[in-house]
């Protein structure tokens, strides 16, 4: 099913597979598509409150905030969230709000950071950066909680299939252990 929101007036879009939409729409809130006007990505994200889980939240507003090319700030999503008190979904998005955290580089690294804090171990550091005792960089680590000096890296299916990734794994693993620090 695809949600399509036009604006305030106009009529709504009736498909096959199509939920039409009237709303409201900020012209801030809009942006020209390659082909068709859209939302931002915050407003994206707002609506998405009505639909998605509340993992599946976070894991959308970790994507905002992500580490490289992030299509928002902190400071923006907090401002935005601001202005749409007492909307639906004003709700959920305030617990997923709670939960998200800028610099993340995956769903499933924001999956396992969500098990980790649920299982009420304390929170990682998110890439935070890993030097040895020289002060040398060694990585960024996707998790980590330097007080334990504990490392926790993410690795996909796809990095046990490709040998490429499979080596620089177990030299990044070489590196982080003479640096001192544990490995997870």
């Amino acid at each position: 099913m695809i949600h399509l929101t036009g604006r305030h007036g106009a009529r709504a879009v009736r498909r096959k597979n199509v939920c039409g939409h009237r709303l409201p729409l900020p012209e801030e809130e809009i942006f020209d598509g390659r082909y068709v006007a859209c939302t931002s990505p915050l407003r994206t994200w707002f609506d998405l409150a009505g639909i998605l889980t509340l993992q599946d939240l976070i894991i959308a507003g970790d994507f905002l905030l992500r580490r490289r090319d992030p299509l928002s700030t902190p400071e923006a999503m907090d401002a935005f969230l601001a202005e749409k008190q007492g909307r639906a979904g004003y709700p959920k998005a305030m617990k997923a709000r709670a939960l998200i955290r800028p610099n993340t580089d995956s769903p499933k690294e924001t999956e396992l950071r969500l098990l980790l804090t649920a299982a009420e171990l304390p929170e990682p550091g998110i890439n935070l950066p890993l030097f040895d005792e020289t002060g040398g960089w060694v990585q960024d680590p996707d998790m980590s909680h330097e007080e334990f000096k504990i490392a926790i890296q993410y690795d996909g299916g796809h990095h046990a299939t490709r040998p490429s990734d499979e080596a620089t794994s177990t030299v990044t693993k070489a590196h982080v252990d003479s640096a001192g620090s544990s490995w997870s």
